[in-house]
C-alpha cells in the first residue's frame, strides 16, 4: 500500500512502492492534452524502460479494432503482446512493469494509463561496450559459445555496473540496485578479485547491502561471508560489517550485534568496553568526566564543532551506534557507558552523522536517569542543529525517534510528539530505514494510546493499518507493537482471532528471539493499565507486588507506569490497616516523588496525574476537603489537556469516594462523567462493566 495519503492522476511514485504492486490510480487525462485525440484506430503510450525503472522514453503501440491479427493481444494498460503475455512486462518476455502483472483483454479494448514517475536509473540492458573497448579475445569464444572479453573490458562493464549500482541504491530501488551489483560481479568472472580487487569489494559489499534492503538474505549472507572470509583489511571490511549488524539487529539478534560491534571497535584499534554489565559507579565516573567535558556549552555552541575527518574515528562512532541499538534492549546498562563515550569523541576529534544519535541518547539519560529535563532538551536541540547540516540527513528519522520519543515528553505536550514521528516513520520509509521508521511507528502508537486520543480515532486505525502493510519491521517493533493492539481490543470489547498472540505469547516469543527485559517491561507496564481502568485492583496490587521497584525510563510509558504503580499503592494502603496499610504507603511515595520532581518541568503529561495522587493520599490520611479539592482538579486539568481516560479515571475514582462517603448525588454525577468520558475514549468494554 502506498504510504502516500491520497492518489492524484499525475501520480509520483517511487520504486518501492511500484516493485510492492502498487498500481496506481486510472484516469482520464485532462481534455487538454494530447490524450484526447486516442481514438480506437491509435493508441500511443509512454511507459518505463524493459525490465527496469530506467529513464522513461516513448514507445508507440498501433492497433485497430479490426485487427486480423487473431494472435494479437494488449493488457489493460493497453500495452501490445505478441507472445507469453502472462509475464505483465512492457514487451515479450519482460520481467517487470510499472503497473504489475495486469489481466489480458481483447485488441479493441483500451485503459489510458497514469503517468508513473520513476527514479532515472540506467537498466542492465542498456549497460553497451564503450568506444574502442579492446572486447574480444583473439576473436574466441568460450564453451558455452559466450564471447570471451578481456580484463580491460571487464573492468569497464564492472565499473558501469557499479555506478549503476549506486544510483539506484540512492534512489532506494534496492533490488535494481543489487541486481546491478551482481551484474558486475559476473562481469569480473570468478577471478575477479584479480583482476579488479577495489571494483569486486565495492561490488560485493554494496550488493550485500542492497540485497538486504531488498530482503533477500540469502544472497546477503553469501556476499558478506565473501568479503569477511577474504584476507582484507578492517577498514576494507567495514561495510561488509556494518551489513551484518544490521541483519542481526533485524533479526532480533541484539546480544550477537553488540559483540560484533565491539569486537570491529577493537580491530580498528579504539576502545570496547566488554559486553557484560556495566556498575553504576563505572557509568557515573564516565557521566561526570562527560559532563566536564561538555561543560556549559548550549546545542549552538555544540552545533557549531568542528566536522569530524578522522577516517577510523568515523567508523568507530559508526559501530557505536549499532552497538547503541543492540545494547538498550539486550544490555541496557551499557547503553549509557556508550552514549558518554560517543559523546566524548564527538568533543574531542569533531561532529558527524553519528553524533546526532551521541547527544539525542546523552538527552534521554538526562531526562530518564538523572532528573535534568532542561538540559536533556538541551541536547536534543543540538541533535537537531547538526542533523540540519549538510550531508547529516540520513541520521533524521533517528534523530526524530529519539527526541520526539524520549526527551521532549518531559518538557513540552505529548500530543506534540505525534505529527513528528509520523514524519519519522515517512523519512525512515522514504531513505529505506524501515527499521526505524518502525520504530516511530510504535512509539507513536503508545502516545497516541497514552495521550487520551479516541481508541477508534482515524490516527490510530492508520498507525495499525501501516503496521499490517509493511513486511519490513524487526521482530521487536512487531512484537511491541501487538501490545498496544491487544489493549486496544481489550478495552474496546472486541474478541480475540483464532491464532492471534496474547501477552504470555508476546513475552514467549521474545524471550525466544532476544533478552527481552525492556519488552517484558512494555508487557507490564499495558497490563498493569488494562488492570486500573478495568477496576481490578486486587490484579494490579498483585502484579505490583511481584514487579518490585523496577522502573521503566525513557518513553512516557516509563512515566505513566510509575504514575500507575503509586496510585495503585495508595489503593492497596487504603483497603488495608496497621503495618500492612503503612508499608504500601511508604511503597508509593517513592513513585509520588518522583512524579512530583518530574512536574516541575511543566510538561502538562503529568499534573493531572500528581492531582489525582494527592486525593488518593488525601483519603488515605482523612483530609476529606483536599481530597475534594484534588478530585476536582484532576478532572478539570486532564479534561484541558486533552487526556480522556485520565478525567474518567478520576471521575471514576471521585464518585467511588463519595460513595463511601454517603453523597449519593456527587457519586452519580462522577459516575456519569466517567461513563460518558470512557465512552468517548471507545472504552466499550469498559462502558459495559459499569453499566
Amino acid at each position: 500500500a502506498l504510504h502516500k495519503s491520497e492518489v492524484i492522476p499525475n501520480v509520483e511514485m517511487t520504486e518501492t512502492w511500484a516493485r510492492a504492486g502498487a498500481v496506481a490510480h486510472q484516469v482520464p487525462p485532462p481534455k487538454d492534452t494530447a490524450a484526447t485525440n486516442i481514438t480506437p484506430d491509435t493508441l500511443s503510450i509512454s511507459v518505463g524502460s524493459v525490465g527496469s525503472v530506467g529513464p522513461t522514453t516513448t514507445h508507440t503501440a498501433t492497433a485497430t479494432a479490426t485487427d486480423q491479427d487473431s494472435q494479437s493481444a494488449h493488457d489493460t494498460f493497453g500495452l501490445h503482446y505478441e507472445d507469453q503475455p502472462w509475464l505483465g512486462g512492457v514487451f515479450p518476455d519482460a520481467e517487470r512493469s510499472c503497473g504489475g502483472v495486469s489481466a489480458i483483454t481483447g485488441p479493441d479494448q483500451y485503459v489510458v494509463p497514469a503517468q508513473i514517475k520513476v527514479p532515472e536509473l540506467t537498466p542492465i540492458n542498456e549497460l553497451e561496450l564503450p568506444p574502442n573497448c579492446p572486447s574480444i579475445v583473439d576473436g574466441q569464444e568460450n564453451d558455452q559459445g559466450s564471447i570471451i572479453f578481456s580484463d580491460e573490458c571487464r573492468r569497464t562493464l564492472a565499473r558501469r555496473s557499479l555506478e549503476a549500482g549506486l544510483d539506484a541504491s540512492k534512489s532506494f530501488a534496492f533490488d535494481i540496485a543489487a541486481d546491478h551489483f551482481m551484474a558486475g560481479r559476473k562481469e569480473l568472472g570468478p577471478n575477479g578479485w584479480s583482476v579488479d580487487p577495489k571494483t569486486m569489494l565495492d561490488l560485493t559489499s554494496e550488493g550485500a547491502n542492497a540485497s538486504y534492503r531488498a530482503g533477500d538474505v540469502n544472497q546477503m549472507d553469501e556476499l558478506i561471508e565473501d568479503v569477511l572470509g577474504r584476507e582484507l583489511s578492517i577498514e576494507e571490511k567495514f561495510r561488509a560489517y556494518e551489513t551484518k549488524m544490521l541483519a542481526e539487529q533485524a533479526a532480533g539478534n541484539y546480544r550477537v550485534s553488540v559483540s560484533l560491534g565491539l569486537d570491529v571497535r577493537r580491530k580498528l584499534g579504539l576502545s570496547a568496553p566488554p559486553n557484560k554489565p556495566v556498575s553504576t559507579i563505572s557509568s557515573l565516573a564516565m557521566y561526570l568526566r562527560t559532563k566536564l567535558a561538555l561543560g556549559r556549552r548550549t546545542s549552538e555552541e555544540i552545533a557549531s564543532l568542528p566536522i569530524l575527518a578522522d577516517k577510523r574515528q568515523i567508523m568507530g562512532q559508526r559501530m557505536m551506534e549499532f552497538i547503541l541499538t543492540g545494547s538498550y534492549p539486550s544490555q541496557p546498562t551499557l547503553f549509557p557507558l556508550c552514549t558518554f563515550l560517543m559523546v566524548n569523541a564527538s568533543l574531542r576529534y569533531g561532529i558527524n552523522a553519528s553524533s546526532c544519535e551521541a547527544f539525542s541518547n546523552f538527552g534521554v539519560i538526562l531526562c530518564a536517569a538523572l532528573g535534568d529535563p532542561q538540559r536533556g532538551r538541551e541536547m536534543g536541540k543540538a541533535a537537531e542543529l547538526i542533523i540540519a547540516k549538510p550531508g547529516m540527513s540520513q541520521k533524521k528519522c533517528r534523530t526524530i525517534f529519539a527526541v520526539h520519543g524520549f526527551i521532549y515528553h518531559w518538557t513540552s505536550s505529548l500530543q506534540a510528539t505525534l505529527d513528528p514521528l509520523l514524519e519519522g516513520y515517512r523519512i525512515g520509509l522514504d531513505i529505506g530505514d524501515n527499521e526505524c521508521a518502525g520504530w516511530c511507528l510504535g512509539l507513536r502508537l503508545a502516545h497516541l494510546f497514552y495521550s487520551g486520543r479516541p481508541l477508534c480515532d482515524s490516527a490510530v486505525a492508520d498507525t495499525i493499518a501501516l503496521h499490517v502493510d509493511n513486511q519490513h519491521w524487526d521482530k521487536y517493533t512487531e512484537l511491541f507493537l501487538q501490545i498496544y493492539f491487544i489493549a486496544i481490543k481489550k478495552l474496546r470489547g472486541l474478541e480475540s482471532e483464532d491464532g492471534e498472540r496474547g501477552f504470555d505469547d508476546i513475552i514467549e516469543e521474545a524471550n525466544i528471539n532476544f533478552d527481552a527485559k525492556l519488552l517484558n517491561r512494555a508487557v507490564f507496564a499495558i497490563q498493569l493499565e488494562l488492570q486500573v481502568l478495568m477496576g481490578e485492583w486486587d490484579q494490579a496490587e498483585k502484579l505490583v507486588s511481584e514487579d518490585g521497584d523496577a522502573k521503566v525510563a525513557g518513553p512516557f510509558a516509563g512515566v505513566r507506569c510509575t504514575f500507575l504503580k503509586s496510585l495503585v499503592c495508595l489503593k492497596a494502603a487504603q483497603s488495608s490497616s496497621g503495618i500492612t496499610s503503612w508499608k504500601w504507603k511508604r511503597r508509593a511515595l517513592k513513585s509520588y516523588k518522583l512524579i512530583r520532581a518530574w512536574e516541575k518541568a511543566k510538561s502538562g503529561n503529568t499534573t493531572h496525574a500528581l492531582h489525582l495522587l494527592n486525593a488518593e493520599l488525601a483519603v488515605l490520611e482523612f483530609n476529606y476537603n483536599r481530597a475534594q479539592n484534588e478530585y476536582k482538579s484532576a478532572i478539570a486539568v486532564a479534561a484541558r489537556n486533552g487526556f480522556l481516560q485520565d478525567q474518567a479515571l478520576a471521575n471514576e475514582l471521585a464518585s467511588a469516594y463519595f460513595d463511601r462517603r454517603g453523597l449519593d448525588c456527587s457519586r452519580d454525577r462522577h459516575l456519569e462523567a466517567a461513563i460518558k468520558c470512557y465512552s468517548e475514549w471507545g472504552a466499550a468494554a469498559k462502558v459495559r462493566l459499569i453499566d
